[in-house]
């Protein structure tokens, strides 16, 4: 369609210049001069002049040209695109678009989805390594892990689907779906297998969801639940500075039960920090505090630091 539109101004352009050269090719023919001694037989009849004058006119007004017609995205100035324009979650200028680590907050998930068709990469504290592929715009896989890289090390394993089922300006909705492996060779039972589940929902400050507050409880379902059932509630703000720069601020909790459960976690996180990111990047640098705990070494907390890639998949 652009091809088509500057294609059409230049042949728009063409033509004005083509009648205007024509025009002004016409020279006007200039009314004849009376001799000193006018007799019957020299000049015109009397009734030429009023059709003189008549020509000139009309010769005149052809030699003016027609303004060219204004086509709209032609020239060097293209068309403005509107960024906020199509439904909600498939606007140009949405932050699922622009920010490679818009999935997610610090430690919890956000109700959007990467585009169709990304292939993403994340680590998390270098050893915490997640890969993952958006299959549609609303639904994304991803495997998860903490390799084993020494002896007697913890790990586990986590693979997840997550569905985005709603979105409008102001709310958008996600369930995730995950089976879990977690090993840890010196404790009893030295591994369990589970289920998780998490149900997000997010409330956008704008239309285009750049600013955000992400609501997340979610419940891991194992080999053990007949004696303890965790669940978690983590809370997410996303401040927006610029396109380059968002704040993070994420509370969270989480609590047990079930017969095996004594005393439940004092205390809550208090997960903060900044986040730079574009259309293939993000970088998170960020503290994980807790509060109502024991007292930790690091005042502003632990540094958590995230890092993702992801191909373009499906931009708009």
């Amino acid at each position: 369609m652009q091809t088509f539109r500057n294609w059409a101004g230049l042949v728009v352009c063409v033509a004005s210049c083509l009648v205007t050269v024509q025009a002004f090719g016409q020279e006007p023919t200039p009314a004849p001069t009376p001799a000193p001694s006018p007799t019957p037989t020299d000049g015109p009849p009397a009734d030429a002049a009023p059709a003189t004058a008549t020509a000139a006119a009309r010769t005149t007004t052809s030699a003016t040209p027609a303004p060219p017609e204004q086509v709209v995205g032609t020239g060097d100035v293209p068309a403005a695109q509107d960024d906020t324009a199509g439904e909600p979650g498939d606007r140009k200028g949405e932050a699922r678009f622009h920010d490679a680590n818009a999935d997610h907050v610090v430690l919890f998930s956000t109700a959007e989805t990467h585009p169709k068709g990304t292939f993403y990469f994340s680590d998390y504290e270098l050893i915490l390594l997640q890969a993952g592929y958006a299959v549609t715009d609303s639904v994304q896989l991803s495997f998860t892990g903490v390799p084993p890289l020494v002896k007697d090390q913890p790990y586990f394993f986590d693979f997840a689907a997550k569905g985005n089922f709603l979105r409008t300006d102001v709310v958008r909705l996600a369930l995730i779906g995950a089976g879990t492996v977690i090993v840890a060779p010196d404790a009893d039972p030295n591994s369990i297998l589970g289920a998780r589940v998490n149900g997000v929902s997010q409330f956008c400050f704008e239309s285009l969801c750049r600013s955000s507050f992400s609501f997340n409880v979610g419940t891991f379902i194992n080999s053990e639940s007949n004696k303890i059932i965790p669940i978690t509630l983590g809370g997410g703000f996303i401040f927006r500075a610029s396109d380059l720069v968002k704040f993070l601020v994420e509370p969270a909790y989480a609590l047990a039960v079930g017969e095996g459960v004594e005393d439940q976690p004092e205390g809550f996180l208090l997960n903060y920090g900044v986040r730079l990111s574009g259309d293939n990047f993000g970088f998170d640098l960020a503290f994980i505090r807790p509060f109502g705990a024991d007292s930790l070494p690091f005042i502003l907390g632990v540094p958590w630091v995230a890092f993702t890639y992801r191909t373009s998949g499906d931009k708009r």
